[in-house]
């Protein structure tokens, strides 16, 4: 993975009980151990976009364009 890289990222929600949520993610840094990508987060009706780091094993490659973190096709 790289940096601008798009990205799915399964997030397991504590308490979850092995549910997982999957979120569109960009990827912005990547160490030996964590990826640092940005996310958009809905809160009180505005999209809002946060930093994550997380686990590489938990991402996957994605292609379609989402419009709450700026891209386009």
């Amino acid at each position: 993975m790289r940096p601008d890289d798009r990205v799915t990222w399964r997030f397991e929600p504590r308490g979850g009980y092995g549910y997982v949520v999957p979120v569109a993610g960009i990827v912005r840094k990547v160490t030996a151990s964590r990826v640092t990508i940005e996310v958009a987060r809905k809160v009180d009706g505005a999209w809002v976009r946060e930093f994550k780091s997380v686990k590489p094993e938990t991402l996957s490659p994605r292609t379609e364009a989402v419009l709450a973190l700026g891209e386009s096709n």
